[in-house]
Protein backbone atom coordinates (compact mmCIF):
# COMPACT_ATOMS: atom_id res chain seq x y z
CA UNK A 1 0.00 0.00 0.00
CA UNK A 2 1.23 3.51 -0.75
CA UNK A 3 0.07 4.57 2.75
CA UNK A 4 2.36 1.98 4.31
CA UNK A 5 5.33 3.10 2.23
CA UNK A 6 4.75 6.75 3.08
CA UNK A 7 4.47 6.19 6.81
CA UNK A 8 7.30 3.69 6.91
CA UNK A 9 9.57 6.13 5.07
CA UNK A 10 8.60 8.82 7.59
CA UNK A 11 10.03 6.69 10.34
CA UNK A 12 13.41 5.90 8.81
CA UNK A 13 15.57 6.08 11.88
CA UNK A 14 19.24 7.01 11.95
CA UNK A 15 19.81 6.52 15.62
CA UNK A 16 20.99 4.81 18.74
CA UNK A 17 18.93 1.63 18.53
CA UNK A 18 17.01 -0.56 16.15
CA UNK A 19 13.84 1.01 14.80
CA UNK A 20 10.44 -0.26 15.94
CA UNK A 21 9.26 -3.01 13.64
CA UNK A 22 6.02 -2.51 11.73
CA UNK A 23 3.23 -4.89 12.74
CA UNK A 24 -0.39 -5.52 11.76
CA UNK A 25 -3.18 -5.20 14.31
CA UNK A 26 -6.87 -5.91 14.77
CA UNK A 27 -8.70 -3.19 16.70
CA UNK A 28 -12.07 -3.92 18.33
CA UNK A 29 -13.09 -6.58 15.83
CA UNK A 30 -11.80 -4.72 12.78
CA UNK A 31 -9.65 -6.09 9.97
CA UNK A 32 -5.86 -6.41 10.24
CA UNK A 33 -4.17 -3.11 9.41
CA UNK A 34 -0.54 -1.95 9.49
CA UNK A 35 0.64 0.30 12.33
CA UNK A 36 2.77 2.57 10.12
CA UNK A 37 1.78 6.00 11.43
CA UNK A 38 1.47 4.70 14.98
CA UNK A 39 5.12 3.56 14.71
CA UNK A 40 6.17 7.05 13.57
CA UNK A 41 4.54 8.57 16.68
CA UNK A 42 6.19 5.97 18.90
CA UNK A 43 9.61 6.58 17.32
CA UNK A 44 9.32 10.33 17.89
CA UNK A 45 8.42 9.85 21.55
CA UNK A 46 11.16 7.26 21.96
CA UNK A 47 13.68 9.73 20.54
CA UNK A 48 12.55 12.39 23.01
CA UNK A 49 12.48 10.11 26.06
CA UNK A 50 15.42 7.74 25.59
CA UNK A 51 18.30 8.23 28.00
CA UNK A 52 21.39 6.74 26.37
CA UNK A 53 23.29 6.70 29.68
CA UNK A 54 20.76 4.55 31.54
CA UNK A 55 19.48 2.86 28.35
CA UNK A 56 15.90 3.47 29.52
CA UNK A 57 13.06 5.84 28.75
CA UNK A 58 12.95 8.84 31.10
CA UNK A 59 9.27 9.65 31.61
CA UNK A 60 10.17 12.63 33.81
CA UNK A 61 10.80 14.42 30.50
CA UNK A 62 7.09 14.26 29.66
CA UNK A 63 4.83 17.26 30.28
CA UNK A 64 2.59 16.98 33.36
CA UNK A 65 -0.46 16.91 31.06
CA UNK A 66 0.61 13.60 29.46
CA UNK A 67 -2.00 10.83 29.44
CA UNK A 68 -1.23 8.31 32.22
CA UNK A 69 -1.47 5.43 29.72
CA UNK A 70 1.44 6.91 27.75
CA UNK A 71 3.57 7.25 30.87
CA UNK A 72 2.74 3.66 31.84
CA UNK A 73 3.70 2.41 28.37
CA UNK A 74 7.19 3.95 28.51
CA UNK A 75 7.71 2.76 32.10
CA UNK A 76 6.83 -0.83 31.17
CA UNK A 77 9.64 -3.26 30.39
CA UNK A 78 7.91 -5.39 27.76
CA UNK A 79 9.07 -8.98 27.33
CA UNK A 80 8.98 -8.70 23.55
CA UNK A 81 8.66 -6.19 20.72
CA UNK A 82 5.38 -7.84 19.68
CA UNK A 83 3.85 -7.26 23.14
CA UNK A 84 5.05 -3.65 23.12
CA UNK A 85 3.53 -3.09 19.69
CA UNK A 86 0.24 -4.67 20.77
CA UNK A 87 0.14 -2.34 23.81
CA UNK A 88 1.10 0.75 21.78
CA UNK A 89 -1.41 0.46 18.93
CA UNK A 90 -4.58 1.04 21.03
CA UNK A 91 -3.05 4.18 22.62
CA UNK A 92 -3.18 5.91 19.23
CA UNK A 93 -6.79 5.04 18.37
CA UNK A 94 -10.00 7.03 18.99
CA UNK A 95 -8.15 10.23 19.90
CA UNK A 96 -9.63 13.68 19.34
CA UNK A 97 -7.75 15.50 16.59
CA UNK A 98 -6.04 12.99 14.29
CA UNK A 99 -7.58 11.81 11.04
CA UNK A 100 -8.32 8.08 10.80
CA UNK A 101 -8.76 5.84 7.76
CA UNK A 102 -11.10 3.18 9.19
CA UNK A 103 -14.00 2.64 11.56
CA UNK A 104 -14.54 -0.44 13.71
CA UNK A 105 -17.79 -2.42 13.42
CA UNK A 106 -18.97 -0.29 16.38
CA UNK A 107 -18.06 2.97 14.60
CA UNK A 108 -14.90 3.90 16.53
CA UNK A 109 -12.14 5.53 14.43
CA UNK A 110 -8.82 3.71 14.05
CA UNK A 111 -5.74 3.45 11.78
CA UNK A 112 -4.10 6.86 11.62
CA UNK A 113 -3.98 8.55 8.22
CA UNK A 114 -0.36 8.88 7.02
CA UNK A 115 0.06 12.65 7.15
CA UNK A 116 2.25 14.94 9.18
CA UNK A 117 -0.95 16.52 10.50
CA UNK A 118 -2.14 13.18 11.94
CA UNK A 119 1.27 12.52 13.51
CA UNK A 120 1.30 15.96 15.15
CA UNK A 121 -2.33 15.71 16.29
CA UNK A 122 -1.65 12.29 17.82
CA UNK A 123 1.38 13.62 19.69
CA UNK A 124 -0.72 16.53 20.93
CA UNK A 125 -3.59 14.30 22.06
CA UNK A 126 -1.21 11.98 23.94
CA UNK A 127 0.79 14.77 25.58
CA UNK A 128 -1.97 17.29 26.27
CA UNK A 129 -5.05 15.12 26.60
CA UNK A 130 -8.54 15.86 25.31
CA UNK A 131 -8.66 19.42 26.64
CA UNK A 132 -6.00 20.86 24.33
CA UNK A 133 -7.02 24.24 22.93
CA UNK A 134 -4.76 25.16 20.03
CA UNK A 135 -4.32 22.42 17.49
CA UNK A 136 -0.78 21.82 16.36
CA UNK A 137 -0.76 21.66 12.58
CA UNK A 138 2.91 21.08 11.78
CA UNK A 139 6.08 19.52 13.16
CA UNK A 140 7.29 23.07 13.85
CA UNK A 141 4.22 23.65 16.05
CA UNK A 142 5.00 20.45 17.95
CA UNK A 143 8.68 21.39 18.35
CA UNK A 144 7.74 24.83 19.70
CA UNK A 145 5.37 23.23 22.22
CA UNK A 146 7.93 20.61 23.31
CA UNK A 147 10.73 23.15 23.68
CA UNK A 148 8.59 25.32 26.00
CA UNK A 149 7.04 22.40 27.92
CA UNK A 150 10.39 20.64 28.51
CA UNK A 151 13.07 23.37 28.63
CA UNK A 152 15.56 21.24 30.60
CA UNK A 153 16.27 19.09 27.54
CA UNK A 154 18.07 19.91 24.33
CA UNK A 155 15.71 21.61 21.94
CA UNK A 156 13.75 19.72 19.31
CA UNK A 157 14.51 20.75 15.74
CA UNK A 158 12.48 19.91 12.66
CA UNK A 159 12.33 20.32 8.93
CA UNK A 160 9.27 19.59 6.85
CA UNK A 161 8.10 19.99 3.31
CA UNK A 162 4.93 19.28 1.40
CA UNK A 163 4.50 19.23 -2.35
CA UNK A 164 1.97 18.04 -4.88
CA UNK A 165 3.35 15.29 -7.10
CA UNK A 166 1.62 15.34 -10.47
CA UNK A 167 1.75 12.43 -12.88
CA UNK A 168 0.76 11.95 -16.49
CA UNK A 169 -2.43 10.11 -15.61
CA UNK A 170 -3.27 12.03 -12.43
CA UNK A 171 -4.22 15.68 -12.99
CA UNK A 172 -5.08 16.30 -9.34
CA UNK A 173 -1.75 15.06 -8.07
CA UNK A 174 -0.78 13.44 -4.80
CA UNK A 175 0.39 15.18 -1.66
CA UNK A 176 3.90 14.14 -0.67
CA UNK A 177 5.16 15.07 2.77
CA UNK A 178 8.57 14.73 4.29
CA UNK A 179 9.66 15.63 7.78
CA UNK A 180 12.70 15.25 9.99
CA UNK A 181 12.86 15.59 13.76
CA UNK A 182 15.90 15.50 16.02
CA UNK A 183 17.20 16.70 19.37
CA UNK A 184 19.70 19.53 19.23
CA UNK A 185 23.22 18.19 19.64
CA UNK A 186 22.15 14.56 19.24
CA UNK A 187 23.48 12.44 16.37
CA UNK A 188 20.11 10.88 15.52
CA UNK A 189 17.30 11.92 13.22
CA UNK A 190 13.89 10.51 12.43
CA UNK A 191 12.98 11.06 8.81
Amino acid sequence: HSYELLAASMSELHAYRSPVRLERHIYKGSKHVPDCVEVVVREILSLLLYDSHTRTFDTSRLPLTTRPELVAFFENDFESAVLASAAWYPLCQELTGPIYLQKTPGGEPYELKPTIYSVVQTLQALLLGPSHCTPHQTLADFAAFWNVATPRQGGVRVTEESKIQRGFANEEGRLQERGEIWLEGAPFVIE
